[in-house]
């Protein structure tokens, strides 16, 4: 299971990044899951429209909820945030 945050999916998806060759290999190589926070997905959204026009950010959006890439909600879980998928995964509820 891997968490990713912006870096890593902007970094993928722009070729011009410095670090997309090491990006995109983990994204396309790792087994799985991969668990993006909804937050995440804006901000990656913004920065691919910003950066590399709307055409990046659909072909971002449609990766979204197939095998290569899954949305999980962030919820309140003792005392911080969590993902909810995660909590379960790991054994917890997800839940105070």
């Amino acid at each position: 299971m891997l968490l990713a945050d912006t870096g890593p999916l902007v970094g993928g998806a722009n070729s011009r990044d410095r670090h997309h060759q090491a990006c995109r290999d983990l994204l396309l190589n790792h087994p799985g899951p991969i668990l993006v926070p909804a937050p995440v997905v804006v901000e990656v959204c913004q920065l691919l429209a910003s950066r590399q026009g709307t055409a990046a950010e659909a072909a971002f959006l449609r990766t979204l909820g197939t095998d290569a890439l899954t949305v999980v909600d962030l919820e309140p879980a003792r005392g911080r945030v969590v993902p909810r998928k995660l909590a379960r995964e790991s054994g917890g509820s997800g839940a105070p």
